[in-house]
């Protein structure tokens, strides 16, 4: 067994590095303070323009439009640097710094010619983001229970419905609507929705991890897409759909374990430094036994991770890993943060740094991506086999 990274992956991570430290983490603060406004949307897009210039959100990218070929861990890796020295991983909803995510992948394995061209070198430039809708009013991790429709008319599709806790409602260009285009129970299709065809009406919520967790609503209204727009085949949307959240799962617990070392790394400086009763914190056992129990939690949570990650880069089966991942990263990491919290009394209850807004963010993703409860059945499933799925009878 080689722990070891690639020299090429050693040095892009220090490149990282000194990126996120220079252009991220000087305008966290400034991006939370103004993110629902003009100023903070702005210097998001600058940051990302930046990190686009420095090849970072190429990664993953078919190269033939503009990408560079890198597998799951070392797009992992940059993720987990990102979030370690810069403080987060993405500056807004739906604009991860790291290369191909979710919604580019979707384009990637299952978009026409027309729209890859279109679309994969203005996402990797900074030019255009996309959105995802998928969770409705009534049903989130049942998607099988989507009542937003699609009807085809000659060459085109009329999409009536609603769609919440979408992901970049305010500012992304396009959407990957998920519709109903049968009734058979797994009917759905995937429906890339330009932000500016008639009939769509948006609303926002406001969220603890603002403007990072930027999420809304959307209500189509006979809205008229090409069917060319329609991504992979018709009725094969949940396929896509599942796919893509093993990997985007891996990536939450890279963020998170970046996020939380961040966190400890900063821990452990002050209380060398913050004096109680005549000596440093770090010299009395409940610090140090805080300190330790995070330096190896987060040990395992990142050696969980990166196996994920691996087994995506080989191409195997990964799908109870990442589920172990996705439930339980979040929940050790935002223990840890709360911990580094406590180990600087008072001066962790401001908002000096960054710990009470990762905190927020990582509690996004007990969420998000897919509950802590639903992973849980999905490692059951995985372990048991799918007849003992509880919600199949």
């Amino acid at each position: 067994m080689d722990f070891s990274l690639t020299e090429d992956q050693e040095i892009l991570v220090q490149s990282v590095k000194e990126f996120a430290l220079r252009e991220i983490k000087p305008w966290v603060r400034f991006i939370d303070k103004k993110g629902d406004g003009d100023e903070g949307h702005n210097k998001a897009r600058e940051i990302y323009k930046k990190a686009a210039a420095q090849g970072l959100t190429s990664l993953g990218f078919p190269e033939e439009y503009g990408g560079t070929k890198a597998d799951p861990l070392t797009i992992g890796l940059v993720a987990e640097t990102l979030a370690r020295y810069g403080g987060l991983a993405k500056l807004e909803s739906g604009s991860a710094l790291y290369g191909s995510t979710g919604s580019a992948m979707i384009l990637a394995k299952a978009a026409n010619d027309k729209i890859k061209e279109d679309w994969i070198p203005k996402m990797i430039s900074g030019e255009r983001f996309l959105g995802i809708g998928s969770t409705e009013p009534h049903c989130g991790s049942d998607v099988s229970q989507i009542r937003t429709r699609a009807v085809k008319e000659k060459d085109q599709y009329i999409i009536n419905g609603e769609k919440q806790m979408v992901g970049g409602t305010r500012w992304s260009d396009a959407f990957i609507v998920y519709c109903r285009t049968s009734e058979e129970r797994n009917g759905i299709s995937a429906i890339l929705v330009e932000n500016d065809r008639s009939g769509i009406s948006r609303y926002q919520f406001d969220t603890l991890g603002s403007p990072f967790w930027e999420i809304g609503g959307m209500v189509f209204k006979d809205v008229r897409v090409p069917v060319s727009n329609l991504l992979g085949q018709e009725g094969k949307g949940l396929n896509l759909m599942l796919g893509l959240y093993d990997w985007m799962r891996a990536l939450v617990g890279a963020q998170c374990v970046g996020m939380a070392q961040g966190s400890l790394d900063e821990s452990i400086e002050y209380v060398k430094q913050r004096t109680a009763f005549g000596q440093p914190i770090g010299k009395w056992e409940a610090v140090q036994f805080r300190i330790s129990e995070a330096a190896t939690m987060l040990e395992a949570a990142r050696w969980l991770t990166y196996r994920t990650l691996w087994l995506a880069s080989k191409g195997l089966p990964h799908a109870k890993e990442s589920s172990m991942v996705k439930w339980w990263v979040p929940k050790i990491t935002f223990d840890i943060v709360n911990d580094c919290i406590q180990n600087k009394g008072a001066a962790g209850f401001t908002t000096t740094g960054l710990d009470e807004l990762k905190l927020r963010y990582i509690r996004g993703y007990w969420i998000a991506d897919g509950t802590i409860d639903i992973q849980k059945i999905v490692i059951g499933r995985e372990i048991l086999g799918k007849e003992f799925v509880p919600y199949r009878k």
